[in-house]
């Protein structure tokens, strides 16, 4: 069991030597589904991870985190907030 940092509480696979053989030689004769599987990972990879993708969520995490600090009396202003009401009247949000 991993003991600290981000993966705390998380434990490590034991993984079999003689099943990942398997698989490997499986992949290496089983081209169409390799290529299928390949594709799938792709797909997904690029609904969840492309850099637009990211940007959104990152900007949502900050437009969160300042909004809480406003709601507990920090940042006065609120800056976050308008930048929230911006997005949300683009359709950004």
């Amino acid at each position: 069991e991993v003991e600290e940092g981000a993966f705390a509480g998380h434990k490590w696979a034991q993984p079999s030597v003689a099943h990942l053989r398997e698989l490997m030689r499986r992949t290496q004769h089983e081209i169409e589904e390799r290529e299928a599987k390949g594709r799938a990972a792709r797909s997904e990879m690029v609904v969840q991870y492309a850099p637009e993708v990211l940007a959104r969520d990152f900007v949502r995490l900050l437009i969160r985190q300042g909004t809480e600090r406003e709601d507990e009396g920090n940042n006065r202003d609120g800056v976050f907030s308008q930048a929230l009401a911006a997005l949300r009247a683009n359709g950004e949000l």
